[in-house]
């Protein structure tokens, strides 16, 4: 455990910013996302599970460092429980390794990554800009 994230949560080091707009909910990560930090960023999502269950939501990838193969596993799940509540999942800003892990393990088809966040949200989200304010 670094000395310095004494008294903060574990997964305060791996997510940057959790912002609600428009009906959906974008998780900023960064740092690595591997076997170490996984866990921690699953059991953060489970704790959240009731706020953001059945909201949409876009991962954004800009600054995370490295991504193995944990993180696709780590995604499964959450394609998985975001289905069972009928919301969606899209991931932006998405490093080339982690496109080709989706690749390999054959599931690029059924994550939705975008190019940019306009392009996510106009996708995904459930109030339009109108209704905003």
């Amino acid at each position: 455990m670094d000395i310095f994230n004494i008294g903060k949560d574990e997964a305060d080091q791996y997510i940057k910013e959790i912002k609600e707009t428009r009906g959906l909910v974008i998780f900023r990560l960064k740092g690595p996302l591997d076997s170490s930090s996984t866990p921690i960023l699953t059991k953060k999502m489970q704790e959240m599970h009731d706020k953001y269950a059945s909201m949409n939501a876009i991962a954004d990838f800009r600054e995370v460092t490295h991504v193995d193969t944990s993180a696709i596993a780590a995604l499964v799940l959450i394609l998985s429980d975001r289905e069972k509540h009928g919301s969606k999942f899209g991931i932006i800003n998405a490093p080339k390794e982690f496109a080709n892990y989706l690749k390999v393990s054959k599931l690029e088809s059924a994550v939705n990554i975008y190019k940019t966040e306009a392009a996510a949200i106009k996708a995904l989200a459930k109030k339009k800009v109108r209704d905003e304010k």
